[in-house]
């Protein structure tokens, strides 16, 4: 096995929404599909928003290795631009 690469995209926001206005729509696994490509349909949804003491974690790390790179078309999907258009489409979404 050859040593692993990790790659972890971030990116932040000042939205214009009460903190918790945004928590609640971005928390609510319905509304992915209205602000994030790749999530055209979620079933099984739980009880939401969450509330204090449940987890909603939205950091994607990948890990890769060094001698299998990953391709030009994988670094386009995690560039922080994604990111901040999915931030533009909360901003939308929230009116």
């Amino acid at each position: 096995m050859g040593n692993l690469d990790i790659v972890t995209t971030s990116s932040d926001t000042a939205f214009s929404r009460s903190a918790e206005t945004v928590y609640d729509f971005v928390t609510t696994p319905a509304n992915w599909t209205k602000t994030y490509p790749g999530s055209a349909h979620i079933s099984d949804l739980p009880d939401v928003p969450l509330k204090v003491g449940d987890t909603f974690t939205r950091t994607m790390t990948i890990e890769a290795y060094k001698d299998d790179p990953l391709s030009d078309a994988f670094f386009r999907i995690v560039n922080p631009a994604n990111i901040d258009a999915y931030h533009a489409a909360v901003e939308r979404e929230l009116g």
